[in-house]
């Protein structure tokens, strides 16, 4: 996972928290916070935050394999 990446991904887990902190410290401010559509979106966002990790390593193996089968290739031509 590249450096901005995984600042993006602080930085939503930051926000997030701070959005639940205000919520828990003064609740009638922030009552949308803790709704089920706030909390919804909330993980609908951060799911491919979670995710790309995965994704990303597979596809670099995948993509690491294909450039090592082609080396062999052009080895035997």
């Amino acid at each position: 996972m590249t450096d901005s990446r995984a600042t993006r991904f602080i930085g939503c887990i930051f926000a997030f928290a701070v959005f639940i902190w205000r919520y828990l410290n003064v609740p009638q401010n922030w009552s949308y916070v803790g709704s089920k559509e706030s909390v919804w979106l909330m993980g609908l966002t951060l799911l491919p935050e979670l995710v790309f990790p995965f994704v990303y390593l597979k596809v670099h193996k995948q993509q690491e394999a294909r450039q090592e089968l082609e080396k062999m290739r052009k080895k035997r031509s």
